[in-house]
């Protein structure tokens, strides 16, 4: 066998080998873009009963329905006598509640909270409530105007809502607005 062919065996077999190279490097790009892109993707999940369906999967991301209804729930468990603070409310609230039920409870008096509206946005929203308290059969309801703060967490089977009550501030009115 002479060199010069063996060279060109030599080269020829280099020149596959470069091109299978490149080819194989331009599909593993593509596979991994693919695999990125389908990883953003929400899954699919199908309920097995008698009849499969494709169930609404919930995003991240909280809408203002959510929203609404989680702070709802997070501040009649802050401020309602008869209601439970769980993993809704930051340990801090839930120190607070526990005092000022303590302060009522001695007082022989319960009190719950109403909201009538809510504007805000980005985590710190408005509330518009009436706070009702009562002392055995008489009962009074006072305006009640809160600044509340949440923070969004990972959603569990106790917080589905994946939202935590961080800070609840009466805001005073002036005598200017009475």
């Amino acid at each position: 066998m002479r060199i010069s062919s063996a060279w060109a065996k030599m080269a020829i077999e280099n020149t596959g080998l470069k091109s299978a190279l490149i080819c194989l490097t331009i599909v593993s790009i593509m596979l991994s873009v693919l695999l990125f892109e389908a990883n953003g993707k929400e899954p699919i999940i199908i309920e097995r009963s008698c009849y499969s369906k494709a169930l609404q999967v919930v995003g991240s991301q909280q809408s203002n329905e959510e929203i609404e209804n989680f702070i709802r729930i997070a501040l009649s468990q802050r401020f309602d006598s008869d209601m439970k603070a769980n993993d809704l409310l930051e340990a801090q609230l839930q120190n607070q509640k526990f005092k000022e039920q303590a302060e009522l409870s001695a007082r022989q008096m319960k009190q719950f909270i109403h909201l009538n509206s809510l504007t805000g946005n980005q985590g710190i929203y408005s509330v518009d409530s009436d706070r009702v308290i009562s002392v055995g059969a008489v009962r009074s309801a006072l305006r009640f105007p809160l600044k509340v703060q949440i923070a969004a967490v990972s959603r569990t089977a106790v917080n589905p809502y994946g939202l935590l009550l961080i800070n609840v501030e009466h805001i005073k009115e002036s005598k200017n607005e009475k």
